[in-house]
């Protein structure tokens, strides 16, 4: 199995997003989730959460309500920053640490093979990628799952002209959609297909996700029906296979699947 660096994970994940700013208040805004990382420490997983900055290039958040502890992470400049709780403004799903905060470094971070190793001095913790997602999941579920997809499903503009064409479609519909959590060209295009999913909930388009370990290869429902890459989505109508979408035509889900619908 091939190893990803958490450090490469981290700029895959905010190289999505919009580069570093200049200003002090910009640097440490938007906070988004990042449901692709852990924290462990003495072979345990802390509770806590990641959250990455879209405006500090490479910067997370890690918020943990049960330890008390709220740190700024650099992995760039292996910097730990320490802040307080009531440094922090959260709207909906996003973090934001307030202008006049004064950051408080606090420790290292070393690379460590696939992980990063953050040492606090008295306390240390690894980052590493989390376990993959696998099996079936309905739409609920995997929103529920992964706070990621349903942050950027939230920021997804779909047609509603398409939306509206595909609610009409008088045949039964099953999109059964392969992904990899851990896949970082699924953590661009499942928040779209789960948006579309969710907006056609009472049709007779259902949606069916599918998660699959890094050796894909060796499950057998992606052997079964041919699946080698993700995101890869099977559109079934009345319990046939008529087409396959993959690659590039996620970009636009309700186009994708319109397409092998003929409408």
């Amino acid at each position: 199995m091939r190893v990803i660096s958490v450090f490469l994970l981290v700029y895959s994940a905010c190289s999505l997003f919009a580069q570093a700013s200049s200003t002090p208040d910009a640097v440490f805004r938007d906070f988004v989730p990042l449901s692709s990382l852990q924290a462990v420490g003495d072979g345990k997983k802390l509770d806590g959460e990641f959250f990455f900055s879209t405006t500090a290039k490479g910067s997370l958040l890690f918020v943990s309500d049960p330890l008390n502890f709220y740190l700024i992470i650099s992995p760039r400049e292996k910097k730990v920053f320490e802040v307080s709780k009531n440094d922090l403004i959260k709207e909906g799903d996003v973090y934001h640490i307030k202008a006049e905060t004064v950051l408080k470094e606090s420790g290292m971070v070393v690379e460590n093979g696939d992980s990063l190793l953050i040492d606090l001095g008295d306390r240390k913790f690894f980052i590493k990628e989390k376990d993959p997602l696998l099996g079936f999941f309905s739409t609920d579920e995997l929103l529920k799952k992964n706070k990621e997809y349903k942050y950027k499903a939230s920021l997804y503009k779909f047609s509603t002209t398409l939306v509206e064409e595909l609610k009409k479609f008088n045949k039964n519909v099953e999109v059964l959609v392969f992904f990899g959590s851990w896949c970082p060209f699924c953590a661009r295009m499942m928040p779209k297909i789960l948006r579309v999913a969710k907006e056609l909930e009472g049709s007779r388009i259902n949606f069916k996700f599918y998660g699959l370990p890094k050796n894909i290869s060796g499950d057998a429902i992606a052997k079964k029906y041919g699946v080698t890459g993700v995101p890869t989505g099977l559109v079934i109508v009345e319990g046939d296979i008529i087409g396959r979408i993959q690659g590039r035509d996620w970009r636009i889900p309700e186009l994708a699947i319109k397409k092998y619908l003929g409408i």
